[in-house]
């Protein structure tokens, strides 16, 4: 997703962003960003003010906004995106972590409402596949299926849903293989590629499902 980011600022001229439920998120800070980029975080009051007590001293490496919205209001988010679309020429729009929570209408609205503002060219966002959602939910996050706060999203159609909204996949990766490339992979992932090439060719084919994709969305114009 940081490769996302840096490309399209550099290739495409963003000269925006709005990272949507932002939470502890310190890019800013850690990415190499052009001073003049207007770097915009959403989230609720009390993660924002906590967030800014723990950075008090660091200072960002571009100019850095935050606005206390509450996104489940779509009054306001749309007064926000409406504010945000009238000072852009490019934005680019960041929602990790945050579809997953969310319901298949509630995704549908949020992409509706990006799509409708002229300035938001490009989004970016991971989603987990049904296989790995129901492994999640039966499995170690088992309280994420009954809670107050409860996995949802993890359309059957992947990054290709976004088309009926007018965004268009302009790249697709697989969690699986990048954090490979990375070198970042969880632990242990090794014993589960050795499972996965003995495993009868039914379970195999349930292995390459259980996966999430970090996407790059292009407004179709």
């Amino acid at each position: 997703m940081d490769e996302f980011i840096t490309r399209t600022i550099i290739q495409d001229n963003v000269d925006t962003i709005v990272n949507l439920a932002a939470g502890l998120d310190t890019r800013p800070y850690q990415l190499e960003l052009p001073s003049s980029l207007r770097w915009i975080e959403v989230d609720l009051p009390d993660i924002l003010d906590y967030k800014e007590s723990k950075l008090t001293g660091f200072s960002p490496n571009c100019r850095l906004e935050r606005k206390k919205v509450d996104l489940v209001e779509i009054a306001a988010r749309k007064k926000l995106f409406e504010q945000i679309n009238l000072a852009a020429r490019r934005a680019l729009v960041i929602t990790e972590g945050l579809l997953l929570y969310l319901s298949g209408e509630d995704v549908a609205s949020l992409a509706e409402d990006l799509h409708s503002r002229e300035n938001f060219r490009w989004w970016t966002l991971d989603i987990a596949t049904p296989a790995l959602l129901g492994w999640l939910l039966n499995n170690s996050f088992r309280r994420f299926a009954e809670g107050d706060i409860q996995m949802k999203f993890a359309p059957e159609g992947g990054p290709s849903l976004f088309m009926q909204f007018g965004w268009d996949a302009a790249e697709s990766r697989l969690v699986s293989k990048e954090s490979r490339r990375l070198k970042r992979e969880m632990p242990g992932m090794w014993f589960y590629r050795l499972l996965a090439t003995v495993a009868p060719r039914k379970q195999r084919e349930v292995f390459v499902k259980m996966d999430s994709h970090f996407v790059l969305l292009k407004k179709r114009t």
